[in-house]
Parts: structure tokens; sequence; C-alpha cells
């Protein structure tokens, strides 16, 4: 019987320290996105006149429409778009006048609902700075965290084409939406611009059904980036 209990207790030990090393593990991996994201994006404050900021809250809009966790009024919303790029004080209530869905019982899966929203309006920023390139396309940068998404890493999308992470790897369909506007999402859109300079040839491209690939001057043709040098 004692030995029964000893191995009990080992077992509980060993569950305890695999759950804390597997949290540093993601910790470690948020901070390391984090400073990732902040090296490919152009800060906020620096890049967005008021007519991108509307441009912002529009993509934005667009994006949670079909959102199963979250709804927000169309000026909570304004004001979560200042609060992320600005910390304006006086948004600093946003998350007041978000809606989460009756499904999110505890604090912990609304925390990760109201991620949604911040991520959601970093991918509209990432829209609007992948249009100043004039080119309307981004690089899916995978975070490790999201074990169904790896297969997406470093394929191009069209942002008025987003896929279906789900249906390209023949799972049950969640949905067509950009990297991070999905409820656990943390991966990121990166611009071509800035993507060629990550990811080596040939490229994973998805075309609206599948994922093809393409060769660097498949690449520059696509977005003219060639010329643009």
């Amino acid at each position: 019987m004692e030995i029964v209990i000893f191995y009990i207790i080992v077992a509980g030990l060993a569950i305890l320290i695999s759950m804390f090393f597997l949290y540093q593990l993601k910790k470690k991996e948020r901070i390391k996105i984090d400073e990732q994201q902040q090296k490919t994006e152009i800060k906020p404050e620096e890049c967005l006149e008021p007519e991108e900021e509307e441009l912002v809250f529009l993509y934005s809009k667009e994006m949670l429409r079909n959102s199963a966790n979250i709804k927000i009024s169309d000026d909570g919303l304004k004001k979560a778009v200042k609060f992320v790029f600005y910390k304006n004080e006086s948004s600093e209530n946003c998350e007041e006048e978000i809606i989460f869905a009756p499904h999110l019982k505890n604090d912990e899966e609304k925390k990760a609902a109201a991620t949604e929203l911040i991520n959601t309006i970093s991918a509209a920023l990432a829209r609007v700075n992948s249009e100043k390139t004039q080119c309307p396309y981004y690089f899916w940068n995978w975070a490790p965290s999201c074990k169904d998404h790896s297969h997406m890493h470093g394929t191009i999308i069209k942002w008025d084409c987003a896929a279906s992470p789900e249906l390209l790897s023949q799972k049950s369909f969640r949905g067509n939406y950009h990297p991070g506007t999905i409820y656990g999402c943390y991966c990121f859109a990166q611009t071509l611009p800035e993507g060629i300079k990550s990811f080596k040839p040939p490229y994973n491209y998805y075309d609206g059904k599948k994922i093809v690939t393409l060769s660097k001057k498949e690449l520059n043709k696509l977005c003219n980036i060639q010329k643009r040098k």
C-alpha cells in the first residue's frame, strides 16, 4: 500500500513539474512572438493617418463579424483601436464594451477572447501596412502554440481571400480567417516585403482553393516586387 502511495505522489510531482516547464515554454514563446512582431510591424504612432485609422477599424469590424466569442459596438471597437495603437487613457475601458458569448464561463476564457480582439486589430494594421506596399498579400507566420496551424507557416495569402487552415489540413471547418483572428490563435501576418527576408523560395501560396508553390520569379510577378525595389 505504501509503495502505491509513493508512486502516486511521484507521478503527481512529475505532472506538476511538466506543467511548470510547459508554462515557462509558452511564456518564452509568447515573448519571442511579440519581439518578432515588433521587428516586422511599423509602429502605429508613426504611420497611422486618420483615414488609415478608419481603415483599421473597418477591417477589424469585417474580421470580427463571424466571431463566435465576442461582439462589440462600433464605438467600443474604435476605442479599442485607439487603445491598442496609442494607449489612449480615455479608451482603457474598451473591455467593458465587449459582449462575451455565454459559453465563455470563466475569466481565463474571457481573457483569451479579449486577446482575439487585440490580435484582430493587429491583423487589420498588417493589412493597412500591406496596402502601403501596394501588395495585398501577406505571409502567414506560425506560432508554435497553434499546433493545428503549423502547415500554414510561410504561406502567402491574399487579404481579400482568407483561408481555412482546418480544411487545408482535412479537419473540421472553423471558418475562413486570417492569422490571430480566431480564438486561441497567436499566429500573425507579415507583409510580403518583410516576409521575403525570412522565407526562402519556393514559396507556398494559397490560390483560393489549395496551397501551391511559387518560384521567386513568380512571386515577383505576382506583386511586382522587383520594380518597386
